[in-house]
């Protein structure tokens, strides 16, 4: 076999095997339910629930002292 082609056989074969993981890794997330709370994860980076996502029991994001207390800031 000739260089060129080794290498194309290495470029196929991790593209190959990039695309199973990413695809495997994409299954697991919708079998484990990882993208149905969508509601209260649009809202992580504003810092802080809305008050009627607040009231169905969900935890809000910490605010950045509070953060900053836990990380010893």
């Amino acid at each position: 076999m000739s260089f060129p082609l080794v290498i194309l056989t290495i470029w196929i074969g991790l593209t190959a095997a990039t695309l199973l993981l990413a695809g495997g890794l994409i299954a697991w997330g919708i079998r484990t339910r990882q993208f149905s709370d969508q509601d209260r994860a649009r809202y992580l980076p504003l810092g802080e629930l809305p008050p009627d996502l607040n009231n169905r029991g969900m935890n809000p994001v910490p605010s950045d002292r509070k953060t900053a207390e836990n990380l010893h800031v």
